[in-house]
Formats: structure tokens, C-alpha cells, sequence
């Protein structure tokens, strides 16, 4: 076996790990496609039929691979065996999963922070999506997992909701362009150069709204003081913001599901893309969190989209299965990097 034959199976070895690693451990097992694990099983295969090929020289990688594919024929039972549980069992599998992606996203832009700088449209958004979960969790929670999932995510809502409250105390009263241009800074973050096909149209509407927000309060403020309210800018955002929607709407009502799945694909590709040339392989200690919370808080909104698609349209369930494995992948890495960062701060 010459190097270059012997490094290219290693290669296939690795990103076999990887793709196990990403999409099958520490999952759970009601929430895995059978498919991913058997095409993980036919690589194992393909991959130690090559090496035994090779004689003692590939006896290594016969070795290792041959522990590999008895862990995925292992997984692909214990598959079968969760979801022999049903399909309620599933939902409140895959609900738990989507509550986790919630704390996450409240984790990233809320904890920690200081109340009078954080963004009222996204704590807007987090507390609508947890609301319609908590409509899901209702129809499982016959289920001990949903029920335990149902009222956790009662409890989270209830810490939202008290957290808005004391978010708009610490803002009130505080500069009102400030507060707007907040939510401009959010538009770019969210939408700015994306396909609007990948943008959830809901999410841009509580920026409208935050907004409009600030230029009734200037405008009631003016006449209180019996003069021209300067709202001349604000307006013009609101306008061009609402255009954006309208257009945006359009796009997702005349796009037919497959496209619409193929456009959410390619995005969860790009993002996927984006983590890789930043913080894969990197020195944790010295990664920067925003991007990747940038990056986490996009694929949110797709998995939302793809999550709406999926029930009807058969093209979103692959990007949709590995959108969430990403989102699990992004946060265990966004604590990771905190961690690493307040370690090497300690030393």
C-alpha cells in the first residue's frame, strides 16, 4: 500500500468519525434517521472491504473500521427499538430537541448581558416560537418526556416573559435612536446579502414593530411639548423595512415547496461552510463567540422555516435533520469557547 493509498482511507476513516459524531452521538435515538445510519454503514463497509484489500498492510484499518461498523449496525438496533415507542414518543423526542435550540438562542443573546443594550424583537421572537412549542408539547404530554418537556418550557416562558419586563424598565426613557438603530444592526446581522427564501418573515416583522415603537413614542413626546415631532429618518426605515417584508412574503408564497427546500439547503450548506472555515479545528481560547452566535441564531431560523416545510414537502427533511445536528453542534461549541475564553482569562 503506497502513502497516498493509505492516507486517503484514513481520510474516509475521519470523516466517517465526523459524521457519526455530528449527527448520531449524544442524540437522542427517537429523533435519528435510519437512513444516515445505514448509509454510515455502507461507508464502513465500502471502507473495510478496500483496507482488507490491502493485506497486512491495511490490517489497522480493518481493525478500527470493524469496531466502527459493529457500533453502527449497534445503533441502527437501538434505532428501531426507540421508535418502536411511537409516534408520540417521536414528537416529544424532537420537541425536547426544539426547546433546547430556544434556550440556546436565549442563552446567546440574553444571559449575562446588560438589560438597557439587549434587543426587545428577538426576546419578541424567542417567547413566540417557545409559545407555539407549548402548543406542541400540549398534544404529547400524555407522554412522561413530553410532559416533563411541557413543563420545563412553561417555566421558561414565564422567565421570558419576566425578562422582558425588566428589559423594557431598563430601557425606558433611554435614547430612542438608539433603541431603533439597535434594531437596524439586528436587520443586518439577520437579513442583510441572505436569500429571503432563508429569512423567516415573522422575525423581520418584530423589528418593524420595535421600530414603530420608537416613533410613536417620539411622536406622543412632541405633541406633549406642542411641536414637530423628528421622525423624518425613523419613517424611512419602517418604509423601506415594510417593503422588505412585502417582498419577502411574496417570494415565500409564490416559491413551491421542493425550491423553497432547496433554497433552505443551500443556505443550511453556507452556514455550515461559515463554521467550518472559522472554528473548526481552531484554538478555542481564541475564538470570538458573536460570529458564531450570528451564524447559530441564522440556522435557528432556518430549522424554523424547514420545520414548517418538512410535513408536507419530502425535499426538507434531510437539510431539516441536519440543520438540527448543526444547532446542537453550534451551541456545544459556542460553551465550549466561552469556557476555553474564561480559562485562559483565569491563568
Amino acid at each position: 500500500m503506497t502513502d497516498e493509498e493509505r492516507q486517503a482511507l484514513q481520510r474516509r476513516v475521519k470523516r466517517l468519525e465526523a459524521r457519526y459524531r455530528l449527527r448520531f452521538a449524544g442524540k437522542s435515538r427517537l429523533t435519528r434517521n435510519l437512513e444516515l445510519v445505514d448509509e454510515l454503514i455502507d461507508e464502513a463497509r465500502s471502507i473495510f472491504d478496500d483496507a482488507a484489500a490491502l493485506g497486512s498492510a491495511g490490517a489497522a484499518i480493518v481493525q478500527d473500521v470493524a469496531q466502527k461498523l459493529a457500533l453502527y449496525e449497534e445503533e441502527h438496533s437501538n434505532i428501531v427499538d426507540a421508535k418502536a415507542h411511537g409516534e408520540t414518543a417521536i414528537k416529544a423526542a424532537v420537541a425536547g430537541a426544539r426547546l433546547g435550540f430556544i434556550k440556546g438562542r436565549y442563552t446567546r443573546n440574553f444571559a449575562g448581558q446588560s438589560r438597557a443594550s439587549r434587543d426587545l424583537s428577538e426576546l419578541d421572537d424567542v417567547i413566540g416560537q417557545l409559545e407555539d412549542l407549548e402548543n406542541v408539547l400540549r398534544t404529547v404530554s400524555d407522554d412522561e418526556t413530553g410532559r416533563l418537556t411541557l413543563n420545563d418550557a412553561r417555566g421558561q416562558l414565564e422567565m421570558y416573559e419576566e425578562e422582558r419586563r425588566l428589559i423594557e424598565d431598563a430601557q425606558d426613557g433611554r435614547d430612542r435612536r438608539e433603541r431603533a438603530m439597535r434594531q437596524l444592526r439586528t436587520y443586518k446581522s439577520r437579513f442583510w446579502g441572505r436569500s429571503r427564501l432563508a429569512c423567516r418573515p415573522e422575525r423581520l416583522r418584530y423589528v418593524i414593530e420595535r421600530i414603530d415603537e420608537v416613533r410613536r413614542e417620539m411622536v406622543r413626546d412632541a405633541l406633549e411639548r406642542k411641536a414637530a415631532p423628528k421622525i423624518d429618518e425613523i419613517s424611512e426605515h419602517i418604509i423601506a423595512l415594510s417593503e422588505e417584508l412585502a417582498a419577502m412574503e411574496s417570494l415565500h408564497t409564490g416559491t413551491d415547496g421542493p425550491a423553497h427546500a432547496e433554497a433552505l439547503n443551500a443556505e443550511v450548506g453556507l452556514l455550515r461552510a461559515g463554521y467550518q472555515k472559522s472554528y473548526a479545528g481552531k484554538n478555542r481560547a481564541s475564538c470570538e463567540v458573536d460570529e458564531l452566535a450570528r451564524l447559530a441564531d441564522q440556522l435557528a431560523d432556518v430549522e424554523v422555516l424547514l420545520t414548517e416545510l418538512a410535513p408536507q414537502v419530502a425535499e426538507a427533511r434531510s437539510p431539516l435533520d441536519l440543520a438540527r445536528d448543526l444547532l446542537t453542534m453550534f451551541a456545544d461549541e459556542y460553551g465550549l469557547i466561552i469556557k476555553a475564553r474564561k480559562t485562559q482569562s483565569a491563568s
